[in-house]
């Protein structure tokens, strides 16, 4: 079988083995991947991220997948971008709920006002200014208090005359709640200071007057279920265990303490506290 000396023998039956191993090592990594493939698909959702091979399988298969479908929008580092109205995927700045796997997986499948009959699309922005609803003076007020709740109070008058607008006439509580903690289920944000549109004056008064439509695609149709379900794994393992929620929440309160003095001279109760 083998020609030449004791050293060629050995050297030939070095490489024999050494390519079985690496066959072997190649076989079982197939094998494994596919297992761990085939727990991503069949376990709860909610069950995935106490598995940690599992977590690491879903991040790996979803990189290529989210850099060719989701970067442009939400950037390569998954925190959005300036010139983009999409979220930081990886804090508290996500407008629909993300507390979940399951719900993350909703959003991705059908996506937001996409056209698709399960996409969300409960409500969007409305015009305010354009609908004539409110007038642009009154959309400034408005657009200082929102912007009161999470930055230093410019003009008090301004806040005061904001908030009453706020909680009567264009009724903004009804999605955003009475204390500025929003409504998820509505996507409507919380104002703590996550802007997607901008948090500056003139940005808060564009969104009020000229409303907001913003929409994801549905990838149900073009994207496996495998690759649905890593890309929502990953997005919540990258936006869970940080600290952005609960410093949003805290510069959220700390914000309104500041304002509640001019605020509550004007003696309009809040809905959501009622």
């Amino acid at each position: 079988m083998w020609n030449g000396g004791p050293k060629a023998k050995f050297l030939g039956l070095a490489t024999l083995i050494c390519a079985s191993i690496l066959s072997g090592w190649a076989l079982f990594s197939v094998l494994q991947s596919h297992a761990l493939e085939a727990e991503l698909l069949t376990l709860p959702p909610d069950d995935l991220p106490a598995h940690a091979d599992i977590v690491n399988f879903a991040i790996a298969h979803a990189r290529p997948v989210y850099a060719s479908n989701c970067a442009a929008c939400h950037g390569g580092d998954m925190r959005g971008r300036p010139d983009k109205p999409a979220p930081d995927l990886t804090g508290s700045s996500s407008i629909y709920d993300s507390s979940s796997v399951v719900s993350l997986e909703h959003t991705i499948r059908y996506g937001i006002r996409s056209g698709q009959s399960m996409g969300r699309n409960i409500a969007d922005m409305p015009a305010f200014g354009l609908s004539g609803q409110l007038s642009s003076a009154e959309i400034h007020d408005v657009a200082s208090y929102v912007q009161s709740l999470s930055q230093p109070v410019i003009d008090a008058k301004s806040v005061i005359r904001g908030h009453e607008i706020f909680e009567n006439k264009g009724v903004c509580y009804d999605c955003h709640n009475g204390d500025g903690t929003g409504n998820r289920d509505y996507g409507a944000p919380a104002f703590n200071g996550h802007w997607l549109y901008g948090g500056d004056l003139d940005s808060i008064y564009h969104s009020i007057y000229y409303g907001r439509h913003g929409l994801c695609p549905a990838w149900a149709d073009k994207l496996s279920s495998l690759d649905i379900i890593a890309l929502a794994l990953t997005v919540f393992e990258k936006s869970h265990g940080s600290n952005d929620t609960v410093s949003g929440s805290a510069s959220l309160l700390k914000a309104r303490a500041a304002s509640a003095a001019f605020v509550t001279n004007a003696s309009v109760p809040l809905h959501g506290n009622n």
